[in-house]
Order: C-alpha cells, then structure tokens, then sequence
C-alpha cells in the first residue's frame, strides 16, 4: 500500500499569496498491496432499501449510515460525527486501477483553528454546510476507481479516511509526532492499524457483512445497470482564503 501526503505548500514561496494549507491528506492504494481481499461475491438482486434507489445509489446518504455504525462499533473512530462530515463525488481522470480513491479535507487548521497566518496574511478555509450545521471535514471519492474496488478494500479505504480525522474533532487531522504528521514514521504502520480497525468493524457484526456496507458490494458498472448510477454532489475542493 502507497499513501502519498499532499502537500498544497509545493510551489508556494516568495510572490505566490497561496499558503500552505497542510489540508490534505491523499490516499493512494496499489492493487497489489499486502493484505488480500477474498474473491468478489456474486452482486446481490437489490431488495428493500436498495430496490428504491431508481435514481442512482444514494451515496452521501449511504456513507453517513456506514460512518455511523463504524463509531458505535469501533472505539477509537467513536467521536466521527457523520452529520459534520461532507462526502463528495470527484472524478479520476482515467480509468487507471491504481492512484488516488479517496482523500480527505479538513477545514480548519493546526489544533482547530479556524484561522491561520502565513507570511503577513491571515487565511481561513471556506465555510462548507450540511443543512444548518457547518462541516468540519470534507471527504471526496473519485469515481469510477474507488467504486471499482473488491468491497473489502474499500471498506478498508473509508476507515482508512475516518482515521485521518482528529480525536478530538476539531477540524483538523489526527497529527503524528515529527515531520511526518500525517500517517506518522512509518505508514506501513498506519495501514496496519487501520487494517486493525477494519477487522474489529467486521468482527463486531458476527461473521455477516455489515448491512451499513451493503452497498460497497456494488461496482461503478453494477450501481449503472442496476440504480442508474450514483448520486452525489461534486463539491469543488476549498482552498484557504485570505481576509
């Protein structure tokens, strides 16, 4: 597994007004990665809830119910509030397997500030809402690769995101000691542990694979044949501003 740290800072210096938001963390999977997924099942005949997504499988909706069960099975993701966690659709811009499925925003910075100054300007992330609630994170899956994904792997990919997010759930992201913050020294380690996670998840539905996860049994192609593809906003990705 290759994860690959954005750093928006690269080509900022002197005579760009652009700071470094230290505000994105990509997540990059290579298909040949160490733990194995167990061959694909055959796609369930959708019934139930899944039968009334004639308009495209609800992703948003869909993400927020897994979220949720994954902080009422897995202590240590148990303060992700989904109702303050934006999902977004974001296209890839090929059909390559490999590179990035999914990244994460958050929007504030160092320690929850919802400010921060870089040379002699202040910046401040734009204001993303959910209804009448202000979202502190801002999640994107790049379609069609993260939906092409066997359903094991992309499980491991969300938790994989909700692990970036800080336990206090401030805004920023979870931050390992030194230079390299984000997953820390080694990020074998970090997959390792969030690997960890995943299992804990999966054990915590005795053996069945979880009904919030249903839907990550769906390729790209199979939520087009079946639901007419899927539903979800395509938010433009918020850069800090200055004020």
């Amino acid at each position: 597994m290759r994860c690959v740290s954005a750093d928006s800072s690269r080509g900022a210096g002197k005579g760009t007004d652009r700071p470094p938001s230290g505000s994105a963390v990509q997540l990059t999977l290579d298909l040949d990665w160490g733990v194995r997924s167990p061959a694909p099942a055959a796609v369930p005949v959708p019934t139930g809830r899944e039968a009334e997504w004639d308009e495209g499988l609800p992703l948003v909706r869909c993400l927020r119910e897994l979220t949720l069960d994954v902080a009422r099975k897995v202590p240590v993701l148990a303060h992700v509030d989904p109702e303050r966690v934006a999902f977004s659709l974001s296209h890839a811009r090929n059909r390559s397997r490999s590179g990035t499925y999914a990244f994460i925003v958050p929007l504030r910075f160092e320690g929850g500030a919802a400010e921060t100054k870089y040379g002699r300007r202040t910046y401040r992330m734009p204001t993303v809402t959910l209804g009448d609630r202000e979202a502190l994170y801002l999640v994107y899956f790049l379609a069609p690769r993260f939906f092409d994904l066997p359903h094991r792997r992309k499980l491991h990919t969300v938790l994989h995101e909700l692990y970036h997010i800080s336990p206090q759930f401030d805004g920023d992201l979870r931050r390992f000691p030194g230079r390299r913050w984000a997953h820390g020294p080694s990020r074998e380690k970090y997959d390792q542990t969030v690997e960890g996670l995943t299992e804990l998840y999966l054990s915590e539905s005795r053996g069945a694979w979880p009904e919030a996860a249903e839907f990550l049994r769906y390729s790209y192609k199979d939520c087009r044949r079946l639901f007419g593809g899927v539903r979800g906003p395509v938010i433009p990705r918020p850069h800090p501003v200055a004020i």
